[in-house]
């Protein structure tokens, strides 16, 4: 038996609706919710610390019944949520694939990985090895150059050590130190 969300997404293919336009619709609605959460911000932090609201040109705040303060709190908490789900949704998006991660002769990453796209249509992606251990970023900057980072040689939690400037070659991105691949 399908589930819910299988059925509504074997119904909007049928009808001819894609992957991309699921993505794009899915980031307006990020995007319209994460709005609202902060343009709601001020009642939430009224309904929160009314005492501490101090602000006289949002005097007219402190006219707002608790059910209507209650009101927005809830929508704002909502909006919120989502903000925060759809942010850590873009992790969903890494698929298996085969990377290489070469660095001044070091190998850090070969072998099966996760692989991330930042950007739509940019090019820029995010590899990840298989025990999570290194990771790095490639940007694109032009027609076969990009620029790279990774978490370093003790595994680091961010990307903070440059790759230097790259060229593509074929499903690498190289440089005289640096190979990086995604197959």
């Amino acid at each position: 038996m399908a589930t819910r969300p299988r059925k509504i997404l074997t119904g909007l293919c049928a009808i001819g609706v894609t992957k991309p336009h699921v993505q794009n619709l899915l980031r307006r609605l990020t995007y319209l919710a994460c709005r609202y959460a902060f343009f709601n911000a001020e009642y939430l932090l009224y309904a929160v610390f009314p005492e501490k609201w101090t602000c006289a040109k949002n005097a007219s705040l402190s006219s707002l019944h608790s059910r209507s303060r209650r009101m927005h709190m809830r929508t704002a908490t909502f909006s919120a949520a989502i903000c925060f789900c759809s942010f850590f949704s873009s992790f969903v998006e890494a698929r298996p694939v085969q990377c290489l991660l070469q660095v001044d002769g070091g190998v850090y990453i070969d072998g099966d990985c996760d692989f991330r796209p930042l950007s739509a249509g940019a090019g820029d992606f995010q590899i990840t090895g298989a025990g999570g251990k290194y990771f790095a970023y490639l940007y694109v900057e032009g027609p076969d150059l990009g620029s790279g980072h990774w978490n370093g040689v003790t595994g680091e939690v961010r990307a903070h050590t440059p790759l230097g400037a790259l060229r593509r070659d074929g499903a690498c991105w190289t440089n005289a130190t640096v190979k990086l691949c995604a197959w």
